[in-house]
């Protein structure tokens, strides 16, 4: 057997599945890219101003201690945006004053109809206050992340509504929005603005997946709701831009904007009780515990949009805002516990391992050319340190992957850890069969049930020289049960066992034996240095697969069938000796 045939099987994605992982990945990396950066407040704190305007630019909250004197800013000043150059025009201008380095601020504003300039000074935003963006970046990602596997599993309206409505806990970034010249600036800002102004109505479309079972009135609901989500989600971005970078009052805008989410909002929750009432038993428990969810998550964001940044500082609208997570949590626990969604993460696991390592190398990959920024920002030793992240990440990656492996078992396959185990014990079992029927029935029966299998066979040789299907289980109809002698992978068979590795679905003549891709794992038995069987598996969907680790111990416990057999056979061989030496007659 070549090394090549011996190495662990690779994983594959259709081309759908490929499109689709490539299309919501690239929304995730423009979302997350532009929170993660934020990051580098740990460092660089925003200098906070403490005033607060409306969507006019008229100010409506002055910093508690205001100097005496003419230049000091009051209640009522009108903001002159467009008396800044453009260039400078940028997040923090107006609502809501901060800054990201300069923390001197000569303000233009209008007062009573008289130009002036006012003398700001900000001061740095306190520990607690970036020790809640660090946890609101990373439970960002995490919601994101989960809300793009159940997309890319499961491609449906309930799916894409939440995912919808997981990419708008993001709050404004500060750090990204200051890295491009104008016009490029306003870009990724008027992008981020309108996905993340949909999360109202995706909410809503979310809710009314729960409430109505027939699937025509879902898909007409979401092409209604998804052109509303679109134009509120732009009206959400002019609004931004209008204030910050047109320098024109947007009020009416941001009053379109805000009634219309707050019509939403309350047909959500009715959208929600219709679903809770509905539902009985276990379902109605599991509906409520998600209502009660979204319903946390909605009334912290509720408050922020009403009393932020009025009544509210950064730190304790961040936690407000933190609580978006509790939903995710609980939906997660829904997936994987009671196949919410319809989404079975068994008959996914190559999306999911795909979809799971890619987001490792990018938060990897991420994270050193965000740390090695910061380092190079604040020390003179920055090449110094891109050596020692580099050196890191190579001594810890197998770590990374231990840790990584882990963590899909524990909250994603969590049956891995007993399939490994029962599979472990009854390869040893097959050891001690005390007849050929024992073995088959192991193979037939508790293999397929341990890896929730569809069906099952084992191909015998016969005395012509083809096989045939000797023992079976859930045996598909359409698929082949017999190889005649002059067969090409009969004869091939029969010119090397070569052609057969030990994971034998990697064998182009046996996988064209079973239409669309449902031959999940093959593997060939030996008897006296011949291919005595075939041992066949599958799923009745396509898709579906087993990691390398299992398929690992099936070819140890094919091999230990291989040996029980021939131990059998030998054992039957020598009694049978013995009874004729005992009895001659």
């Amino acid at each position: 057997m070549d090394a090549h045939s011996a190495s662990l099987p690779t994983v594959q994605l259709n081309r759908m599945q490929s499109v689709r992982m490539v299309a919501v990945g690239i929304v995730v990396a423009f979302m997350v890219l532009r929170v993660v950066p934020d990051v580098y407040r740990l460092v660089q704190p925003l200098g906070v101003f403490d005033y607060v305007t409306n969507d006019d630019d008229v100010v409506t909250k002055v910093p508690d201690a205001v100097p005496k004197g003419t230049d000091a800013l009051r209640m009522g000043d009108q903001v002159r945006i467009d008396r800044i150059q453009p260039f400078d025009r940028k997040p923090g201008i107006a609502r809501i004053g901060f800054t990201e380095q300069n923390y001197d601020r000569r303000l233009p504003i209008e007062r009573k109809g008289t130009e002036r300039v006012v003398y700001l000074k900000a001061t740095a935003e306190s520990v607690a206050s970036r020790a809640v963006i660090l946890l609101r970046i990373l439970l960002y990602a995490a919601a994101v992340g989960f809300g793009a596997l159940l997309l890319i599993i499961n491609p449906r309206l309930a799916t894409f509504a939440f995912f919808v409505f997981c990419l708008g806990g993001a709050e404004p970034t500060t750090f990204t929005d200051v890295l491009f010249d104008p016009p490029w600036r306003e870009i990724p800002s008027w992008i981020g603005d309108t996905i993340s102004g949909q999360a109202s109505l995706a909410l809503l479309l979310f809710a009314l997946c729960l409430a109505v079972d027939s699937h025509r009135g879902r898909v007409m609901i979401g092409a209604v709701l998804g052109a509303a989500a679109l134009s509120l989600g732009t009206v959400h971005a002019y609004d931004f831009w209008r204030v910050t970078y047109a320098a024109l009052p947007a009020g009416w805008y941001s009053h379109l904007y805000a009634t219309v989410e707050t019509v939403a909002n309350v047909l959500t929750a009715i959208a929600f009780a219709v679903a809770f009432v509905r539902t009985r038993g276990a379902e109605r428990q599991r509906t409520g515990w998600i209502v009660a969810s979204f319903a946390i998550a909605g009334a912290g964001r509720i408050l922020s949009e009403h009393f932020f940044p009025m009544y509210l500082n950064f730190w304790e609208n961040g936690a407000l805002l933190s609580l978006s997570i509790i939903p995710v949590i609980v939906v997660w626990i829904a997936v994987v516990k009671h196949h919410f969604f319809d989404i079975d993460f068994m008959v996914s696991r190559a999306l999911v391992y795909t979809a799971i390592t890619a987001a490792v190398i990018g938060i990897v990959g991420g994270s050193e050319e965000l740390l090695t920024y910061i380092f190079y920002n604040n020390t003179n030793l920055a090449y110094g340190f891109i050596i020692g992240i580099s050196l890191v990440i190579g001594s810890t990656f197998g770590r990374v992957k231990d840790f990584l492996e882990s963590f899909v078992d524990r909250f994603i396959f969590r049956e891995r850890h007993a399939q490994r185990t029962s599979l472990e014990r009854v390869a040893s079992n097959l050891l001690d069969a005390d007849d050929a029927a024992t073995v088959y029935s192991v193979l037939l029966h508790d293999v397929p049930s341990i890896l929730d299998l569809s069906f099952s066979g084992i191909m015998m040789r016969t005395a012509e020289g083809g096989y045939t299907l000797a023992h079976e289980w859930n045996w598909p109809p359409e698929c082949v049960s017999s190889l005649s002698p002059d067969h090409p992978l009969t004869r091939d068979i029969y010119k090397s066992r070569g052609v057969l590795p030990e994971d034998a679905v990697r064998s182009t003549m046996v996988k064209a034996l079973f239409p669309n891709e449902r031959l999940t794992y093959a593997a060939p038995l030996y008897f006296d240095r011949n291919v005595s069987a075939l041992v066949l598996y599958g799923h009745s969907v396509s898709g579906l697969d087993i990691d390398p680790e299992e398929r690992v111990t099936l070819v140890r416990l094919m091999s230990n069938a291989s040996i029980a057999l021939n131990s059998i056979e030998l054992t039957a061989y020598r009694n049978a000796h013995a009874e004729i030496a005992l009895n001659p007659q």
